[in-house]
């Protein structure tokens, strides 16, 4: 019974992403282009099979990770490398599919799937810490820099990036002044690319801001 309920969960869902309007402008392109359209609806229909077999704590993991994969596969707008936006897309499409074959072959290994993703909020990468040690990613939050000068120069190489409660530890690399100074206006949340250290059991954070690196 278990079993029939869960595929017709999975095949009321087959319009999936797509029949939702409106669209994103990532989300116009998947829908717009066949083979990336048909990777879509395959995670839509393996999505909501997972979805109906994990309970308690592992369904709220898994839908953390399906709300890191949409904001990975919006941040797909901004592709600048070659191929574009298409390409952006077809190589995040096919990482999540990926994932959620591992995990319908086998549903109990979700835990070892956790740091597949590179978009995440401060208390995510605070939980899943040792899983990401070494890792680039994308971190959204606000920086507070150690000190600013009184005529709002950076005046420190440390900083936190703070986001809902959860504070964590930033360097920061040597800047430009106006770089600098953009620090210390406390300018608005945003995703910041960083590079995940643990140190004496610490985590500790390195801005990367060269680049659009995914």
């Amino acid at each position: 019974m278990m079993v029939v309920a869960t595929m017709a969960l999975a095949l009321a869902s087959s319009a999936g992403t797509c029949a939702r309007v409106p669209h994103s402008e990532a989300l116009a392109v998947v829908c717009s282009q066949p083979p990336l359209h048909a990777l879509q609806q395959r995670i839509d229909r393996l999505s909501a099979v997972l979805r109906g077999d994990y309970r308690g704590e592992q369904r709220r993991l898994f839908a953390e990770g399906e709300r890191f994969f949409r904001i990975e596969r919006e941040a797909c707008a901004q592709a600048d490398a070659a191929g574009g936006i298409s390409e952006c897309l077809r190589q995040t499409l096919g990482r999540r599919l990926h994932t959620l074959q591992r995990l319908q072959k086998a549903p109990q290994a979700l835990a070892g799937s956790v740091a597949s993703y590179l978009y995440v909020y401060p208390d995510y990468l605070q939980r899943f810490a040792n899983d990401y040690q070494g890792r680039t990613v994308h971190v959204f939050g606000v920086v507070r820099p150690a000190h600013c000068s009184v005529d709002g120069h950076l005046a420190a190489s440390r900083a936190a990036l703070v986001f809902h409660g959860t504070s964590l530890s930033l360097d920061l690399p040597p800047l430009r002044a106006e770089q600098g100074k953009a620090l210390c206006r406390q300018a608005p949340a945003r995703w910041w690319r960083v590079q995940v250290q643990l140190r004496d059991r610490r985590l500790r954070l390195t801005w990367k801001p060269q680049g659009a690196g995914r």
